[in-house]
């Protein structure tokens, strides 16, 4: 039988008021941004434009909306066989699968923010999405390049991002545009998370997730550095996750390996159920951000 997989959003989606229909919509979203908001000590809903560059922030916020539409869809009844998340998304995942508590969560989701935001100076650091190299030619753009960049997200077979310091993420995309062997979205002052650039994030996370209670997922959650599921030892994975590159497409080769053939987004953005649709042809994806969204899914399914 088909199985259906929840992804949960990163960082990178965000938008002003981003979940504010949901929350004006339903007690159940409510609910859990009045929680989120409280632990917080300010409104999550009203996530500002202003707020958006600010990871402590962000972060925070993205979690909450992505477990309240979690939390809506068993309502709904529309449960996951799979959960996976991207990035910060992880965090989320493991938190639906009751492995992480709600609370401790939102405070995680705040460290996390501060901690990506205080590990590199401002306007250092950079990204650069390539889309139409292999991971080969992306590496060896990386090494051709002066200073620190190196692949920190694996998309898909065929979107890489690099980041690293600035000015080596702006030689790489340099040289991409001169082979003309693929196409290069520079993301000037993007935090390089997923690289060596974020190594002073892991001890005090890690220390953090140390001192929760962590249980062993109650369904079934896809770690982005290795494409497997977690078991009993989390912390340092998720720790580890910060500095290691993320592999996306592991990720959905896992998903799809466990018979994975719906996939629904959660949270901001579609950039994770659209990835999966263009690796294997004939899959259901869809995404769950607002109102609308919400009732395509409901009338689809």
């Amino acid at each position: 039988m088909a199985k259906t997989a929840f992804l949960f959003s990163g960082q990178g989606g965000q938008a002003a008021d981003m979940g504010r229909d949901l929350y004006d919509s339903f007690t159940t979203v409510r609910a859990v941004y009045d929680q989120a908001s409280e632990i917080l000590g300010y409104p999550v809903h009203e996530f500002t434009h202003a707020q958006i560059t600010m990871p402590e922030i962000v972060q925070p916020a993205i979690l909450t909306m992505g477990y309240a539409c979690y939390k809506l869809l068993l309502e709904k009844n529309t449960e996951a066989d799979a959960l996976a998340g991207y990035s910060l998304g992880e965090l989320t995942a493991l938190t639906a699968a009751e492995a992480i508590a709600f609370p401790d969560a939102v405070n995680l989701a705040r460290l996390r923010g501060q901690l990506i935001k205080e590990a590199v100076g401002t306007g250092a650091g950079a990204m650069c999405t390539l889309t139409g190299a292999t991971a080969a030619q992306c590496e060896q753009f990386c090494a051709a390049a002066p200073k620190y960049v190196v692949c920190a997200i694996y998309n898909s077979p065929e979107q890489i991002i690099v980041g690293g310091d600035r000015a080596a993420v702006a030689e790489v995309q340099r040289l991409v545009k001169e082979s003309g062997s693929a196409v290069a979205l520079f993301q000037d002052g993007a935090l390089p998370i997923h690289t060596e650039k974020m190594r002073s994030t892991v001890e005090p996370f890690t220390e953090a997730l140390r001192n929760i209670h962590i249980s062993r997922p109650r369904v079934p959650v896809v770690s982005n550095s290795d494409g497997m599921f977690f078991g009993e030892v989390m912390a340092e994975r998720m720790g580890a996750q910060l500095v290691s590159p993320l592999h996306w497409d592991r990720v959905c080769d896992k998903l799809f390996e466990f018979g994975a053939e719906r996939f629904i987004e959660l949270g901001p953005g579609k950039m994770l159920s659209s990835i999966a649709s263009k690796m294997v042809r004939g899959i259901k994806s869809s995404s769950v951000e607002d109102v609308p969204g919400l009732v395509r899914l409901l009338v689809g399914s």
